[in-house]
């Protein structure tokens, strides 16, 4: 059975509310790759493909982030800059899913979890919006 990026969100808040430490870094490592795959989809539907290559190296998920922050000059202003904004707010994102992933001596920041799920809902919605 397939799954959408809605429904990773949809669990990924589901998680914040039962407490535990352990559910709430499932939270945000899900609401990330809501917000990655759904930030994959708008880019691969744009004409012309953002600068991969430009910025930091790293595997795919960094390349789409790169690919965001440079998206191709042909593209109409509007859709530069949102481009832009999802390649921001994606770093930001992978950023917490690494920390909630990996960095497990690290405390689980107040509010944290919550500022995840705000962010990655406006990433989707961004996403949403005709391009």
């Amino acid at each position: 059975m397939a799954i959408t990026c809605d429904d990773l969100m949809v669990l990924g808040v589901d998680l914040t509310t039962i407490g535990t430490e352990v559910a709430t870094r499932c939270a945000v490592s899900r609401q990330y790759y809501a917000a990655f795959h759904k930030c994959n989809t708008w880019h691969e539907a744009l004409p012309s493909q953002g600068d991969a290559m430009h910025g930091p190296k790293g595997g795919k998920h960094q390349q789409l982030i790169n690919a965001l922050t440079w998206p191709h000059p042909s593209l109409p202003a509007p859709i530069r800059q949102r481009s832009r904004f999802l390649g921001a707010k994606l770093d930001i994102l992978k950023k917490r899913r690494h920390w909630a992933d990996y960095d497990l001596a690290a405390p689980v920041a107040q509010g944290g979890p919550l500022n995840q799920a705000v962010v990655a809902a406006d990433v989707l919605a961004q996403c949403d919006q005709p391009i």
